[in-house]
């Protein structure tokens, strides 16, 4: 059954790339292809490979600091439905916020905890919901291909993908969209490359994000109105799901660089590398906690892609969640 469950993450992954947007990955031989919409997702195809898994504790609650609640999406109420769901950082008090939808991705937590942006692509089109962080006053905020949204650190802005206006499909650039005016900016108009997974810094200052315009799947970082970009990464491999810490001095990412896909560190000028994670088979969506002791991520060492916290230095990794359907895209 595990065994099952695992494959059936690998491929829900691998639809995701395609489905979101990134040059189009090919089709698994041994599944129908479906339609889907485009736009890009921060997790490339990870390795197919049959991995034996690493035995980890699975422990009870434990008071531990960090503090804010995690918001994740899992199938855990409707088997094969993606909704959102939301704990506190020892994996105490889970409670269902979505129920209604089929397919919900990359949840973000607004700067003040009270609303949660997401994306979904349940009517066959990528857009960006609102919800309140107990589960009420669902809205959907876009009417147009976007998605991986991300609060500005004033609560007043998401920046995200899109592919709505004058961009070929399947290959995004980033907006900026008032949240309360709905005013809309496009901050990188590169209609050949993809652009995607755009994070603002802690002060607003900046802005990172993922782009193929090197080559490679490479992280890179702007201003916040899209002037200076300035590429940070230069691995012939490919990087990903890039994450300021709170203090906006380092920028966590995954990378494939060793052959799997690793959790890493460095600082925000590309400088002093440092892997985190060391796993043959797959690390991802790596996100601070909100004091940047703690790093929270997925991981499928037990079979199936379960939520996992270390230290910020890599130490004490611990299983957070234990179930055999799929738990991803943390936020915290």
């Amino acid at each position: 059954m595990k065994k099952v469950q695992r494959i059936t993450f690998l491929l829900m992954v691998c639809f995701a790339v395609v489905l979101s947007g990134c040059k189009p990955a090919a089709t698994p031989t041994s599944v129908e292809p479906t339609e889907v919409p485009a736009l890009p997702t921060e997790t490339p195809v990870p390795p197919t490979a049959t991995v034996e898994p690493t035995p980890l504790p699975t422990p009870e609650p434990t008071a531990v600091g960090g503090g804010g609640r995690i918001v994740w999406a899992s199938d855990r109420g409707d088997a094969g439905k993606l909704n959102l769901w939301a704990m506190d950082m020892d994996g105490s008090n889970v409670v269902q916020l979505t129920s209604d939808f089929s397919t919900v991705f990359f949840p973000s937590i607004s700067p003040d905890g009270s609303r949660i942006a997401f994306s979904s692509n349940d009517n066959m089109e990528w857009r960006i919901y609102l919800v309140d962080a107990d589960g009420s006053n669902l809205t959907q905020l876009t009417d147009f291909s976007s998605a991986v949204a991300h609060w500005s650190p004033d609560g007043s802005s998401l920046v995200f993908n899109s592919d709505a206006y004058n961009e070929p499909q399947d290959v995004p650039d980033l907006y900026a969209m008032d949240v309360e005016s709905g005013e809309l900016v496009e901050l990188v108009d590169e209609p050949d490359l993809a652009d995607f997974g755009a994070r603002w810094s802690p002060d607003g200052s900046h802005i990172a994000f993922v782009s193929d315009r090197s080559g490679n799947m490479d992280i890179f970082v702007m201003d916040a109105d899209g002037a200076n970009v300035t590429q940070i990464t230069f691995d012939p491999t490919s990087e990903w799901s890039c994450r300021w810490s709170p203090d906006g001095n380092r920028i966590l990412f995954v990378s494939d660089r060793n052959d799997n896909l690793d959790i890493f560190v460095m600082d925000a000028d590309g400088a002093n590398v440092v892997q985190l994670t060391d796993y043959e088979g797959l690390d991802t969506s790596p996100v601070w906690s909100p004091d940047g002791n703690y790093i929270l991520f997925v991981s499928d060492r037990a079979m199936n892609p379960d939520l996992y916290i270390m230290d910020a230095d890599g130490s004490n990794v611990t299983q957070l969640t234990d179930y055999e359907g799929v738990d991803l895209y943390p936020d915290w």
